[in-house]
């Protein structure tokens, strides 16, 4: 798929969580995160926002990137916040 694409980004939106991002990361340039960094339908959790975001930065710095290359936004019932990575 980033074949076809091209330079155009790839952005996944559903299913990330913490434990999957990794899986994902290869792949894609921006993450749409909601239920699988949330408390509940309005409330994001700050530490598995935490773990998200550390896990993005970690794999860009690894492979010489800018470790804030990719962007996860996440969608609340509450509010729309994002989180340049």
């Amino acid at each position: 798929m980033t074949e076809a694409l091209g330079d155009a980004p790839l952005a996944i939106a559903i299913g990330i969580t913490p434990d999957n991002i990794r899986l994902y990361l290869p792949w894609s340039d921006c993450y749409l995160a909601a239920t699988g960094i949330s408390k509940d339908f309005e409330e994001l959790d700050s530490e598995l926002t935490s773990r998200l975001v550390r896990t993005v930065r970690a794999y860009h710095a690894a492979q010489g990137e800018d470790e804030r290359r990719a962007h996860v936004w996440s969608w609340t019932t509450s509010s729309t916040s994002g989180c340049s990575c």
